[in-house]
C-alpha cells in the first residue's frame, strides 16, 4: 500500500513546480516598464489611497468621485496596462464620459492622452458592454492591441480598459 502522504507531497511538489515555471518567463524580458508613469499616476489628482500590492506589476487604489480601481503593469514581453474601474450600480452617462476622460490623462503621456481620450469618448455608450477593440488607435501608438468593456458583475458596473505593445 502507498504511502497517501508522500503522494501528496510529490503531487504538490510537481504542481508548484510546474505553476513557478509557467509563471517566471524563460526569455529574456525585452520590455523594462509599462511605458505608465507611475509617479505621475500615484500623484494625480484624481488618485487616492494608492497601494502598491505587487512590486512594479499590481496596484490599487480610488480615482477620486469616480470608484476604485485594480491597475496591472505589463513589462515583459509586452508593456502596456490594464485597468479595472468599479463604477457602482448605476451608469450614469455623464459619469462614464468622466472616466472615459480621466483614464488616458493618468495612463498615456501628455503627448497621446488627448488622442486616446477622443478615441474613448467616440464609442457610443451602448456599445461598450461589449469588448470594443481600438485598431485604429493602437495602430497609431504602435501598440499591439487597445480595448475597452463595461461589465455588469452581479448589479455592479466595472469597466476593464487594457492596452499593450511588444
Amino acid at each position: 500500500m502507498m504511502n497517501t502522504r508522500w503522494i501528496k507531497t510529490v503531487a504538490i511538489s510537481v504542481l508548484f513546480l510546474t505553476t513557478h515555471a509557467l509563471a517566471e518567463p524563460t526569455l529574456p524580458c525585452t520590455f523594462e516598464n509599462s511605458g505608465v508613469n507611475l509617479r505621475s499616476f500615484k500623484t494625480s489628482k484624481y488618485v487616492s489611497g494608492f497601494t502598491e500590492i505587487k512590486r512594479k506589476k499590481d496596484y490599487s487604489g480610488s480615482l477620486n468621485k469616480i470608484g476604485g480601481f485594480y491597475l496591472e503593469l505589463f513589462a515583459c514581453v509586452h508593456h502596456g496596462a490594464k485597468i479595472t474601474v468599479l463604477l457602482g450600480p448605476e451608469i450614469n452617462p455623464s459619469h462614464l464620459k468622466k472616466v472615459l476622460s480621466v483614464l488616458p490623462n493618468l495612463l498615456f503621456p501628455e503627448a497621446h492622452s488627448k488622442q486616446v481620450q477622443n478615441a474613448l469618448l467616440a464609442i457610443p455608450q451602448e456599445t461598450l458592454f461589449e469588448r470594443t477593440h481600438l485598431n485604429q488607435l493602437a495602430l497609431s501608438l504602435g501598440l499591439s492591441d487597445a480595448s475597452i468593456q463595461l461589465l455588469n458583475a452581479e448589479g455592479m458596473h466595472v469597466l476593464v480598459f487594457e492596452f499593450y505593445g511588444g
